[in-house]
């Protein structure tokens, strides 16, 4: 099985999410905002569950606008409307979030364990890079926020743009995914923007489900072994 990026809304905070349908679905609660300062996120609910903090992170560039970000995750999460709900530090200006839905995701371990997780900030670098891991069958998903002026992005190479934001005039966000089909090791994810004030981003690999184990194979070694037995 492999997992895969089903859908993706976006959602005001206190808002609600209806999860799509699927096998081995995982919910993921991806945003944030900006405060003067940083902040960080102390809790994540959804359906009044708390949900798995993955990625925290924020950066006090000296401003106004300093950017703030947490993707957080929950495993079978149903498939009817419910409240998401965060707690941040000191309060955002502008927080939104975009919650999105994959299949086919490992229930227990959902996400890679091996540099499966990396998040970082960044000063004025235009093209800050991630390294990461993902096995195969694996669904990657990286964002970019950061404060500057009409930005700009690129494209990371092989993955697809599913959220872009304008928090404010000169602080800017960008989400994208890519299905990662065969499994990499030391991979790298960036997007270069024509201008950066500095920033914070991060790159999250979700696993796939382990295969149920089939029959087929089970009852073709009994046959084997009882028609050697009958041989003898």
């Amino acid at each position: 099985m492999a997992a895969t990026y089903v859908s993706g809304a976006t959602v005001a905070t206190a808002g609600n999410y209806t999860p799509a349908s699927g096998t081995n679905t995982c919910m993921l609660l991806i945003g944030g905002g900006y405060n003067s300062g940083g902040d960080t996120c102390s809790g994540q609910t959804y359906n009044s569950i708390s949900m798995a903090e993955r990625i925290d992170i924020t950066l006090d560039t000296g401003g106004t606008r300093d950017p703030c970000y947490q993707i957080s995750d929950l495993v079978n999460p149903g498939t009817s409307a419910q409240a998401i709900a965060t707690t941040w530090a000191a309060g955002l200006t502008l927080e939104e979030y975009f919650c999105v839905t994959l299949d086919g995701v490992d229930q227990t371990t959902p996400v890679y364990p091996t540099n499966g997780n990396v998040s970082a900030t960044f000063a004025v670098d235009l093209a800050p890079s991630l390294t990461y891991d993902a096995p195969d069958n694996s669904t990657i998903i990286y964002f970019k926020f950061l404060r500057t002026a009409t930005p700009d992005f690129t494209l990371p190479t092989g993955f697809t743009q599913v959220y872009a934001k304008a928090f404010q005039v000169n602080t800017e966000v960008r989400i994208w995914k890519k299905d990662q089909a065969s499994a990499v090791t030391s991979a790298t994810v960036s997007s270069t923007s024509t201008a950066a004030q500095g920033g914070v981003h991060g790159v999250i690999v979700y696993q796939p489900a382990a295969a149920a184990a089939g029959g087929d194979l089970l009852l073709t070694s009994r046959s084997i072994a009882n028609f050697i037995g009958m041989r003898q």
